[in-house]
Parts: structure tokens; sequence; C-alpha cells
């Protein structure tokens, strides 16, 4: 397995902790490196793409960062999809499209279908609401991705990937279109 990775502004301990995560879902699709989030591969589809987050960064209340990862976007069949915290993430439709599993420091999407346009946001909520701090460039997340039919890869989440929403919140945004990772679009 070959991973790609980027180095900028992370820690060797973080980018390990991410590599031996991303090497455990891939081969076993079963329990992520000790946490208590699992994969029960019996119950769902197939998984047409993995994107795991990390991070380490320090919130304002002393602690590790609390992020959220919200997914937005349409289905070819112009299906809305919306989706944040964790649990399966289901189209307007009924259809199941993915699921997201959180865990300290790490949060795993599942996608089961790529027939679509989704946009992928990254973002410290919970700082912003209490302290009105805009932090997530401090949060040193990575994400390792692997997507059907393409080699894995490591992307450093720094600030060319750093946007901000109507609300005046930071957040760290992907795109993926038909399967393929993009720049974030505002889906």
């Amino acid at each position: 397995m070959y991973i790609r990775t980027e180095r900028k502004k992370i820690g060797n301990h973080c980018v390990r902790r991410i590599l031996t995560v991303m090497m455990a879902v891939c081969l076993s699709a079963g329990v992520l490196s000790g946490s208590p989030v699992t994969v029960k591969a019996a119950q769902q589809p197939e998984t047409a793409a993995l994107i795991l987050y990390a991070w380490n960064g320090t919130g304002e209340n002393g602690g590790l960062m609390n992020l959220e990862l919200t997914v937005n976007g349409t289905l070819n069949n112009g299906a809305q999809v919306s989706a944040v915290g964790s649990g399966p993430i289901v189209a307007q439709d009924g259809t199941l499209v993915g699921e997201l599993a959180a865990a300290d420091g790490q949060i795993l999407l599942s996608l089961y279908r790529l027939d679509g346009n989704f946009g992928l946001e990254l973002a410290n909520g919970e700082d912003w609401m209490l302290y009105g701090i805009n932090n997530i460039g401090e949060s040193n997340a990575v994400a390792a991705v692997a997507l059907q039919g393409q080699e894995p890869q490591m992307l450093a989440l720094t600030e060319d990937r750093m946007y901000r929403s109507y609300t005046g919140l930071w957040f760290l945004g992907m795109g993926l279109e038909q399967g393929v990772l993009t720049e974030y679009s505002g889906n």
C-alpha cells in the first residue's frame, strides 16, 4: 500500500497515528487503533471511500479540540445530502449514503455512494460558540483518504484548505466530486 504524505505543520506522532489507523481500517475494516469507533462491515453496504480525519490541537479549554465534520452535497439523482456529528448519512430520498463515526481526536467518514458532489467541512464550532475563537488552523489536522480505484493519500489540512462560512466560522474544507477529491467549492 502506497500512501503519499505531506508533513507541513504536522507532528510525527500525529502522522504515525493516522497511518496506523488508516492501515487498520483499510486492511481489516475493524477497530480503529484501540478507540471505541468500529466499522461493522456485515451491516453496511460496500464502502467506496474512507476518509479519516485526525488532529491533536488544543482548544481554549486546555484539552483536545472538539472538531466536527459536516457533509453537504447532492447525489446525481438530485437528492440532497446533509449530515453532521456521528451516525448514518441518509439522503433526502431515504438512500443510505454513508456513516460518520467520531472518537477523541478522530472522525471516520465512510461513504457507500460516490455518485454525486459533496463538500466536507471540518470545524471547531465549540470554541467559536463559547469563546469567539477561530482556531481551526491550530488543530494540526490531517486526513487519510482511500477512494475506490485510487491510491490512498495523506493530506495535511493547512491554510490552503481553510475557508470562512457566512457566519464567520473558519473551517478546513475539501470537495468530493464523482469520487474524485477536489478543492472545496461550497456544495
